[in-house]
């Protein structure tokens, strides 16, 4: 079992906030843009500019989901760059166990306390650089474990850890 308690500082919020402004993420977030933009577009054509010998409902249908989805990805891409904007330091403390079976996250200040319980399948992706490693879930949320956070175990124990649980979804920048 490996532990950790971390303390969001205003340094580790920055390297935060680093990573996902960083060029890779940008030119990614754009592309999701743009392609969204323009599934948008094209269905937008397509019902101004509807064929005289197209009356189909189902086509109509799947241009609409279409419309839909390309406004969800560009409401997601949006808020992911809100978040990373304006992530602010503050009093939470993060407790963090990893054993064979799951992730736990409790996080506590003086007004709450959430406690989080997740299998290793429902995490998304681990990205790791010198000094943390961003645990990213299926539901965008993203914990960050510095090295020097850990009060159990070693940074390698818990490499090898994430690194047989999550295989190809585990990164080494």
């Amino acid at each position: 079992m490996i532990k950790a308690e971390t303390k969001y500082t205003a340094e580790t919020l920055r390297t935060y906030r680093d990573y996902f402004m960083s060029q890779p993420m940008i030119k990614k977030n754009i592309l999701h843009l743009g392609g969204a933009a323009a599934i948008i577009l094209v269905a937008m054509i397509f019902v101004i500019n509807e064929s005289k010998n197209v009356d189909s409902f189902g086509l109509k249908f799947y241009v609409m989901i279409f419309i839909a989805f390309g406004t969800i990805c560009i409401i997601r891409s949006v808020k992911g760059f809100h978040r990373a904007l304006s992530i602010d330091e503050n009093n939470d403390i993060h407790f963090y166990t990893f054993d064979d079976e799951q992730f736990t996250a409790v996080i506590e200040n003086e007004h709450k306390r959430f406690e989080l319980f997740c299998q290793y399948e429902h995490i998304k992706t681990v990205i790791e650089n010198k000094n943390y490693w961003y645990i990213c879930t299926r539901d965008t949320k993203t914990y960050i474990v510095g090295t020097d956070d850990l009060t159990e175990g070693t940074p390698e124990e818990l490499r090898k850890l994430l690194q047989d649980k999550l295989g190809e979804n585990y990164f080494c920048k």
